[in-house]
Protein backbone atom coordinates (compact mmCIF):
# COMPACT_ATOMS: atom_id res chain seq x y z
CA UNK A 1 0.00 0.00 0.00
CA UNK A 2 1.67 2.93 -0.99
CA UNK A 3 -0.33 5.93 0.49
CA UNK A 4 0.59 7.99 3.23
CA UNK A 5 -0.27 7.02 6.48
CA UNK A 6 -0.90 8.68 9.95
CA UNK A 7 -0.17 6.21 12.42
CA UNK A 8 -3.78 6.15 15.05
CA UNK A 9 -2.74 6.43 18.69
CA UNK A 10 -1.66 3.72 20.89
CA UNK A 11 -3.91 4.64 24.00
CA UNK A 12 -7.23 4.64 21.67
CA UNK A 13 -6.16 1.53 20.10
CA UNK A 14 -4.99 -0.17 23.10
CA UNK A 15 -8.28 -1.03 24.73
CA UNK A 16 -9.58 -2.20 21.25
CA UNK A 17 -7.23 -4.05 18.56
CA UNK A 18 -4.39 -5.82 19.57
CA UNK A 19 -2.44 -4.92 16.49
CA UNK A 20 -1.28 -1.51 15.71
CA UNK A 21 -3.71 0.70 13.47
CA UNK A 22 -2.77 3.30 11.01
CA UNK A 23 -5.02 5.45 8.89
CA UNK A 24 -4.80 6.99 5.18
CA UNK A 25 -3.83 10.70 5.43
CA UNK A 26 -7.50 10.51 3.29
CA UNK A 27 -9.55 8.84 5.49
CA UNK A 28 -8.13 10.28 8.47
CA UNK A 29 -9.09 13.99 7.03
CA UNK A 30 -11.97 12.82 5.77
CA UNK A 31 -13.52 10.50 9.57
CA UNK A 32 -11.39 12.52 12.28
CA UNK A 33 -9.39 15.65 11.31
CA UNK A 34 -11.73 18.40 13.35
CA UNK A 35 -9.31 22.04 13.60
CA UNK A 36 -10.42 24.94 15.98
CA UNK A 37 -11.46 26.39 12.76
CA UNK A 38 -13.60 24.02 11.72
CA UNK A 39 -15.50 23.82 15.28
CA UNK A 40 -15.94 27.40 15.08
CA UNK A 41 -17.50 27.49 11.56
CA UNK A 42 -19.43 24.32 12.21
CA UNK A 43 -20.72 25.79 15.74
CA UNK A 44 -20.95 22.29 17.28
CA UNK A 45 -18.41 20.40 19.61
CA UNK A 46 -16.54 17.96 18.26
CA UNK A 47 -12.77 17.14 18.41
CA UNK A 48 -10.21 14.49 16.90
CA UNK A 49 -10.39 12.30 19.83
CA UNK A 50 -13.86 11.79 19.96
CA UNK A 51 -14.30 11.57 16.11
CA UNK A 52 -11.11 8.96 16.67
CA UNK A 53 -12.55 7.20 19.42
CA UNK A 54 -15.46 7.08 17.83
CA UNK A 55 -14.24 5.66 14.98
CA UNK A 56 -12.01 2.84 16.22
CA UNK A 57 -15.08 1.46 18.41
CA UNK A 58 -17.16 1.29 15.07
CA UNK A 59 -13.79 -0.39 13.54
CA UNK A 60 -13.65 -3.23 16.29
CA UNK A 61 -17.62 -3.72 15.98
CA UNK A 62 -16.50 -4.54 12.30
CA UNK A 63 -13.95 -7.22 13.13
CA UNK A 64 -15.92 -8.84 15.76
CA UNK A 65 -18.43 -9.57 12.75
CA UNK A 66 -16.50 -10.37 10.33
CA UNK A 67 -13.60 -12.36 12.61
CA UNK A 68 -10.87 -14.07 10.28
CA UNK A 69 -11.37 -11.69 7.79
CA UNK A 70 -8.66 -9.97 6.45
CA UNK A 71 -10.11 -7.05 4.74
CA UNK A 72 -13.83 -5.42 5.65
CA UNK A 73 -15.72 -2.51 4.93
CA UNK A 74 -17.59 -1.16 7.07
CA UNK A 75 -19.70 1.68 7.18
CA UNK A 76 -19.16 5.34 9.50
CA UNK A 77 -21.84 8.29 10.16
CA UNK A 78 -19.47 11.65 10.59
CA UNK A 79 -20.20 15.25 10.14
CA UNK A 80 -18.44 15.70 7.45
CA UNK A 81 -15.48 18.56 7.55
CA UNK A 82 -16.73 20.50 4.24
CA UNK A 83 -19.57 22.51 4.16
CA UNK A 84 -21.86 24.16 6.88
CA UNK A 85 -23.81 20.42 7.29
CA UNK A 86 -24.30 19.51 10.88
CA UNK A 87 -26.04 16.06 10.03
CA UNK A 88 -23.58 13.28 10.55
CA UNK A 89 -23.26 11.56 6.97
CA UNK A 90 -22.41 7.94 5.89
CA UNK A 91 -18.93 7.35 4.40
CA UNK A 92 -17.24 3.28 4.20
CA UNK A 93 -14.24 2.60 5.07
CA UNK A 94 -11.72 -0.53 4.38
CA UNK A 95 -10.29 -2.38 7.48
CA UNK A 96 -7.04 -4.72 6.18
CA UNK A 97 -4.69 -6.81 8.34
CA UNK A 98 -1.44 -7.41 7.06
CA UNK A 99 2.05 -7.71 7.54
CA UNK A 100 3.84 -4.87 8.63
CA UNK A 101 7.42 -3.97 7.94
CA UNK A 102 8.95 -7.35 9.75
CA UNK A 103 6.31 -9.47 9.20
CA UNK A 104 3.91 -8.21 11.94
CA UNK A 105 0.26 -7.85 11.89
CA UNK A 106 -0.76 -4.36 11.06
CA UNK A 107 -4.12 -2.96 10.65
CA UNK A 108 -4.65 -0.26 8.12
CA UNK A 109 -8.15 1.58 7.67
CA UNK A 110 -8.58 3.90 3.93
CA UNK A 111 -11.60 5.04 1.95
CA UNK A 112 -12.86 2.27 -0.95
CA UNK A 113 -10.83 2.71 -3.80
CA UNK A 114 -7.13 3.64 -1.78
CA UNK A 115 -6.30 0.04 -1.16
Amino acid sequence: MSQLLRVVGADTVKAEFKAPVAMTITAWFDCVKWSKATADRKVIFQNEEDRLRAMVYVAMLAARNYEGMSRTVFDLFRVPVPGKSLKPRRTSLVMQIGPGDTGEPVITISLPGES
